[in-house]
């Protein structure tokens, strides 16, 4: 029988895993009054759905997000296997009317090192526009027919702000209204992505 009683510390490597089905993510954090910070992860299976990161900005009086007609405001809801919608409303103010919207896989997904990553970003082919005084009923529903609205412009950015210049990085587009719209005007975007594992 050991007597060992030698004290061991957890050691990340012990619980080490591969998965090519599976994504290890941060689920949540904590902190106690000592400064030290404990993080909780958690196994979810990729072939339902994926963690994403999301930027999405706009340029205007107040922009309005819903992803397959649901608003959100922080964190961005799991991508599930599918079609999806994902939907902009832009007030428009003084000067440009306009968009950027990048998402992706989180980093730290372990799907061996020639996996693709899952993106979606802004562009004038896989995006519609509608403008006008107010928003038409269901407008940022899935279902919700667009074939009529028009394509959206692209704009060179001349923002400086980090968030712009780190979505114009990562292939977005700036896409949004004519020059000359009028403050005050409502711009609906509608952009359409997939999930497939």
């Amino acid at each position: 029988m050991s007597d060992d009683r030698t004290i061991k510390g957890n050691d990340l490597a012990r619980f080490e895993k591969q998965s090519e089905t599976l994504s290890l993510e941060q689920y949540s954090a904590c902190e106690i009054s000592a400064g030290c910070i404990g993080v909780v992860f958690r196994w979810s299976d990729l072939a339902s759905a994926i963690s994403v990161n999301a930027t999405v900005l706009g340029t205007g009086k107040s922009l309005a997000v819903y992803f397959d007609g649901v608003a959100f405001e922080r964190r961005f809801p799991k991508v599930e296997v599918g079609a999806h919608v994902l939907a902009l409303q832009v007030i428009a103010g003084e000067g440009l009317t306009a968009a950027v919207v990048t998402m992706h896989e989180r980093p730290g997904t372990q799907r061996g090192p020639d996996a693709r990553r899952w993106r979606f970003r802004t562009d004038t082919a896989s995006w519609r526009m509608w403008l006008g005084p107010a928003a038409p009923q269901g407008w940022a529903e899935p279902g919700f027919d667009d074939r009529r609205w028009a394509t959206p412009l692209a704009h060179p950015s001349t923002r400086s702000d980090w968030d712009f210049r780190f979505a114009e990085r990562e292939g977005a587009v700036l896409i949004g209204a004519p020059l000359s719209t009028a403050p005050g005007t409502v711009m609906l975007l509608r952009g359409r992505c997939a999930y497939t594992p």
